[in-house]
């Protein structure tokens, strides 16, 4: 006749704790893979939805003032070409990068993609199509 082996209760319960346990945890981190995974994906919608055009600034120069060199100022390039002030965007239009100006070569140049923009703007070379925008 063999011996009948019994398991301690306690031992058969911290077994079932230790398994729930898992389950918990595997349970929050597919929950916290999914909100991840939903944030992701809701937050350019978002963004869309609550879009807000930029505001219109305006940037006074007064009459009296003589511009002596070009100004970066406010995500424009101010400058005085010919007797009349050129106010032109500081934004590549290819893809957006704020352009440089270079004095050395007297050229606004995008340090992202190489387009090259002569002293009025005007496209000299790169991926860019067309001149930098001008602004009134």
């Amino acid at each position: 006749m063999r011996p009948i082996v019994t398991k301690k209760q306690g031992a058969d319960k911290s077994e079932s704790r230790d398994h729930i346990s898992c389950r918990t945890f595997l349970k929050m981190l597919l929950k916290s893979i999914y909100l991840l995974v939903a944030i992701v994906i809701l937050w350019p919608i978002l963004q869309f939805i609550t879009y807000r055009p930029l505001k219109k600034s305006k940037i006074v120069i007064p009459n009296g003032s003589i511009l002596k060199r070009l100004v970066h100022r406010d995500g424009v390039f101010i400058n005085r070409i010919d007797n009349k002030i050129l106010i032109l965007a500081d934004r590549c239009t290819h893809l957006g990068c704020v352009v440089q100006y270079d004095p050395a070569s007297n050229e606004y140049k995008c340090p992202c993609h190489g387009s090259k923009f002569d002293i009025k703007g005007k496209r000299i070379s790169g991926p860019a199509k067309r001149p930098l925008q001008v602004l009134k």
